[in-house]
């Protein structure tokens, strides 16, 4: 956070698809108050189906940020958790990377600047060889994780997300 400006660096990619594209929430609490419990009503596309998810101890979600990526279309929701917000398709005017700001909406004062470059194709594989080095254990192989006994890239049990169902 600098002047009032939140500066966030995420790594990673958003496959494209058609009707089902794969999406990136992030949730924001920054001020008092917020949601610590998803109500899914209103917020940005996608709140609903989260409703009821709980969020550790202390946090109180107020905004929710939603980055996905269509073939050619690139979009950005940006909502207050509870009230309204706002939607911003095809920010890089139809193609699947760039830079862009939004315009500005009912949540947001001035534009969201996003940048996206695809750049990570080959993805990160368990056994993928690094100075000599493969198989579990070796860098770039996540099976090592704690908690994680699946042999599964990525996986790792979370104990503390949970559902107000699983209660």
């Amino acid at each position: 956070m600098d002047s009032g400006t939140l500066y966030l660096s995420i790594t990673g990619n958003l496959q494209a698809s058609g009707s089902n594209p794969n999406q990136l929430h992030i949730f924001i609490d920054s001020k008092v108050g917020g949601e610590s419990t998803l109500s899914g009503s209103p917020g940005a596309a996608g709140t609903g189906g989260m409703a009821g998810c709980i969020f550790d101890s202390g946090i109180a979600a107020d905004f929710h940020l939603i980055l996905r990526r269509e073939s050619n279309n690139f979009q950005v929701d940006f909502a207050e958790l509870g009230g309204s917000g706002d939607y911003y398709g095809n920010i890089f005017s139809g193609a699947d990377t760039g830079s862009a700001t939004t315009g500005t909406g009912s949540i947001n004062a001035t534009g969201i600047q996003v940048a996206y470059d695809d750049s990570n194709v080959s993805g990160v594989g368990g056994e993928r060889e690094h100075r000599g080095q493969s198989g579990p254990g070796a860098r770039g192989d996540h099976r090592r994780r704690a908690g994680d006994r699946s042999g599964r890239p990525g996986s790792q049990r979370r104990p503390d997300l949970r559902h107000r169902d699983d209660l």
